[in-house]
C-alpha cells in the first residue's frame, strides 16, 4: 500500500495462515498455544546455547589457566596468552566448539597453524597446554582436587594424547662431536671456580 502497510493480498494470506495454524493446533489449545510452544523453543535453544559456550574449548582453555592463577603457578600469564592468541583468536569456530566434540584433527589443525608460522618451541607448549587441560577435566570424577564445576566439560577422553611430542628448535650455532670434544678439553685444562663453574653446566 502508498503507506507502506500490508496489501490487502497480503493480509488475507496472513490471515488464512493464521487461521490454518489455529485450526491445527486447536485441541492443544489453538494458536495462542502455537506461540508459547516456538517461545518456549526459542528460550531452550538459547539456554542450550549458553550451555555449550560454557562447555566449549574456549572455556575449558580459560578455565585451565584460571586454575594456574588460583593455584600460584607463575606460569599462568603465559598460559593465558599463548592459549588465547594461538588457539581462542587463531581459530574461533574451533574454540566455540563443546570440548567433548573436539577432535585430534581439530588439535592438529591449531598445532600445525603455529608451525607453519616457524615458532616450534610454541607448538609444543600449546599441545602441553591444551593436553593438560583435557586431562584435568577428564579426572574431574576421581581426583578431588578438581573442582566439580570441571564436569560440565563432559571429557572422557583426551584428543590430544595421540599427537607426538614436539620438540623445540635445536639451537643453528650447536657445536659438532669434535667442536664439542675439543671444547670439554680445554675446559677440563682451566684452573680455579671459573673452570670448575664451566664444567659443571
Amino acid at each position: 500500500s502508498p503507506g507502506g502497510g500490508w496489501t490487502m493480498v497480503a493480509a488475507a494470506a496472513q490471515a488464512a495462515n493464521l487461521s490454518l495454524l489455529h485450526d491445527d493446533w486447536l485441541d492443544r489449545g489453538g494458536y495462542q498455544a502455537y506461540v508459547q510452544t516456538q517461545q518456549r523453543e526459542r528460550t531452550a535453544q538459547a539456554d542450550q546455547q549458553a550451555t555449550e559456550a560454557q562447555a566449549s574449548l574456549k572455556a575449558l582453555v580459560t578455565a585451565y589457566w584460571e586454575h594456574l592463577r588460583d593455584a600460584g603457578r607463575i606460569s599462568w600469564r603465559d598460559v593465558r596468552n599463548g592459549l588465547t592468541l594461538h588457539v581462542i583468536k587463531a581459530h574461533p569456530e574451533i574454540s566455540a566448539l563443546p570440548a567433548k566434540s573436539v577432535t585430534t584433527p581439530d588439535i592438529v589443525d591449531i598445532l600445525r597453524a603455529i608451525r607453519e608460522k616457524g615458532i616450534n618451541r610454541q607448538v609444543g607448549k600449546i599441545r602441553a597446554w591444551l593436553h593438560a587441560a583435557f586431562a584435568l577435566a577428564a579426572t574431574v570424577d576421581v581426583d578431588v582436587k578438581v573442582a566439580k564445576d570441571w564436569a560440565r566439560f563432559g571429557i572422557k577422553a583426551n584428543p590430544v594424547r595421540a599427537i607426538a611430542t614436539i620438540p623445540g628448535r635445536a639451537d643453528k650455532n650447536a657445536l659438532s662431536a669434535d667442536e664439542l670434544r675439543t671444547y670439554w678439553q680445554r675446559i677440563a685444562q682451566l684452573p680455579g671456580i671459573h673452570g670448575a663453574a664451566l664444567r659443571l653446566h
